[in-house]
């Protein structure tokens, strides 16, 4: 009561429930001071507004007025008090600025189980808290495992829960964080979270089994487990009799392997898993067995046909089965009347040579006995044994020319075959001697091969009988040197052996005292034949004259062949002369050592005289 006229400013300060502390400042105007009233205070009503909230409130003996609330959310808040006066007092205003901070939070996060076993489902729950009465956080809530997270939504309680089974096994660092709201501030917690191993089992197949030797065999070790969502990983050990192969598993749980050398009989297999980071160990074991194989088993010979008293070599060749060694042990060769055991080598191969199996057919066989991993095979064949078979080799020589036949024909002859070889001398040759695995001068003659031969066939050059025209010795001549029509002509052929002209051919062979000769005397078409001495044909017809086997001796006298033709026409005429006669022979050994020919001198055709009767008066 004791302000004065004016104006005036005030400052209210508030600490609410909470205990958040605030303060505000006014002013209002005096616009008349009443005398002062001893024991007299204002009464009435007054209103207060706190942003759109009113409330109206009944002033105490004091002239105050209380109003508490705890409903304000964080932030600032205008707060205006008004009076209404009463009979003795006017009215009055006041206000101020309220302002509320946000309230803390507290973050609490359990699960359950903890710890729990892989594929387990786990609870996790967050509560947030607050001390502000009356007002629940609201807003998200992230719950973070390390390798990822979810964001959940709080409900009108504060709470969120969350409900996985998909945690790997070990440690894991769980964190909630509540982000706040524009009441809360945000706050957050860790929680760590035990997931413990799940049991596995392991299987391990072998197929096939039993299987035989050589054969692949797929060995396949699997280890699962109940838990949905989570395969075991890893690796594992397999064990194949104590020898140890540390395998990869794969996505679906499994790891193979493929061997073909395991030995004939039985075999002890076990896999051993250790886990992983999600699974305990397990383990499996079982027994393979492996059957003998049969191999494969080749008997040859070679040569083949063999020949006696020569070498044959007979091998035989184990073939093993599948992707297995090859076979050992001991293989027998049955020649019949004798035997032999030798050991194939690291290829199966083994070879024995003989030569002592007589002329005939063998039935060879060959007999393995087997081993641990194959069973025992045996192969034959027949084997002939042939006389030996010889080469013959033919060949010509000498001055002179000719060939060599042989029958049957080589160049390979059994032994004991008998061959007839025959010399052909070429015509201006002649066979002499036999040499080489030959000898003599018999043609044809009988060889029989005991080894690889040669044989030479010598041949010699004819001697020459020369019936040269310009020679003295050897001439055709003809009398007259011309003739007319009608008239006669004589020609003589003189045949000599003399050692002057035996250079050309015909030829005859050495040692040779005399040629059988075929002579031919071939006339001109306008000579008629009339006679030839000594005896032989005159053939008008073709115009010739023929001796046959005229015989003529080296060194000895001529010899003389007479044919007579008498001019029967003239024929044409050659300018203002009729053409000359021809007159040739020809002579050929009958033993075929060759021929020759001689042509005449022409002989000259008087042309026909013309008489032209001269009358006289």
């Amino acid at each position: 009561t004791g302000l004065s006229q004016g104006h005036h400013t005030f400052t209210v300060s508030v600490k609410n429930t909470l205990g958040t502390q605030g303060s505000a400042s006014g002013a209002f105007d005096v616009d008349s001071v009443a005398p002062a009233v001893t024991g007299i205070t204002p009464t009435g009503m007054v209103t207060l507004s706190i942003d759109a909230t009113q409330a109206v409130l009944p002033l105490d003996a004091e002239g105050g007025a209380l109003y508490t609330t705890t409903a304000l959310n964080a932030g600032a808040h205008v707060i205006t008090l008004t009076y209404s006066g009463d009979a003795l007092f006017n009215g009055a205003a006041a206000a101020i600025t309220q302002t509320v901070d946000r309230a803390t939070t507290t973050v609490a996060l359990v699960s359950a189980p903890n710890p729990a076993v892989l594929g387990q489902a786990v609870t996790f729950t967050a509560q947030v808290t607050s001390g502000a009465a009356g007002l629940t956080p609201t807003g998200a809530l992230t719950l973070d495992f390390g390798g990822g997270a979810v964001v959940l939504s709080l409900d009108a309680a504060g709470s969120a829960s969350y409900v996985t089974s998909t945690l790997s096994g070990g440690a894991h660092t769980m964190t909630a964080t509540c982000d706040g709201d524009a009441n809360f501030i945000g706050s957050g917690t860790t929680l760590t979270q035990t997931v413990l191993k799940a049991s596995s089992s392991a299987t391990l197949t072998a197929a096939p089994n039993p299987s035989v030797y050589g054969q692949p065999v797929t060995v396949t070790a699997t280890v699962t487990s109940s838990v949905a969502g989570f395969t075991p990983g890893g690796v594992i050990t397999l064990t194949i009799d104590a020898a140890p192969l540390v395998l990869a598993l794969d996505a679906t749980g499994s790891a193979s392997y493929v061997t073909a050398t395991l030995g004939g009989g039985t075999h002890a297999l076990a896999a051993l898993y250790n886990g992983d980071t999600n699974f305990s160990g397990a383990g499996a074991a079982l027994t393979q067995t492996i059957a003998r194989a049969a191999p494969g088993i080749a008997l040859a010979a070679s040569p083949s046909p063999a020949t006696l008293g020569r070498a044959v070599t007979f091998t035989v060749q184990l073939t093993p089965a599948g992707a297995g060694i090859a076979p050992g042990g001991a293989v027998t060769l049955n020649l019949g009347a004798a035997s032999a055991v030798f050991t194939p080598d690291a290829t199966g191969s083994a070879s024995y040579m003989t030569s002592t199996l007589n002329l005939g057919a063998h039935a060879i066989s060959a007999a393995y006995g087997g081993d641990m991993n194959y069973l025992s095979a045996g192969a034959a064949i027949t084997l002939a044994v042939q006389l030996p078979v010889y080469s013959l080799s033919l060949y010509s020589g000498g001055s002179g020319h000719g060939t060599i036949t042989a029958t049957p024909p080589g160049p390979t002859f059994t032994q004991g075959t008998p061959i007839t070889l025959t010399a052909l001398p070429a015509a201006d040759s002649s066979f002499i001697v036999w040499s080489g695995a030959l000898s003599g001068t018999q043609n044809p003659v009988i060889l029989t091969l005991n080894g690889d031969a040669a044989v030479t066939a010598t041949f010699a050059l004819n001697a020459v009988i020369g019936m040269v025209g310009n020679s003295a010795a050897t001439t055709i001549t003809v009398a007259p040197v011309e003739v007319g029509l009608g008239d006669a002509v004589t020609a003589t052929i003189n045949l000599s052996g003399s050692a002057a002209n035996r250079l050309l051919a015909p030829t005859v062979p050495q040692g040779v005292d005399s040629l059988t000769l075929d002579v031919t005397a071939t006339l001109d078409s306008r000579l008629s034949c009339l006679g030839v001495d000594p005896p032989g044909l005159c053939d008008d017809a073709s115009h010739t004259a023929r001796w046959s086997g005229v015989t003529v001796t080296l060194e000895g006298p001529i010899v003389a062949l007479t044919a007579s033709a008498a001019l029967s026409h003239v024929g044409p005429l050659s300018g203002p002369l009729p053409a000359p006669l021809l007159i040739s022979y020809t002579a050929v050994d009958t033993a075929g050592s060759g021929m020759f020919e001689q042509v005449s001198a022409p002989v000259a055709v008087r042309p026909p005289r013309a008489y032209v009767p001269i009358v006289i008066r």
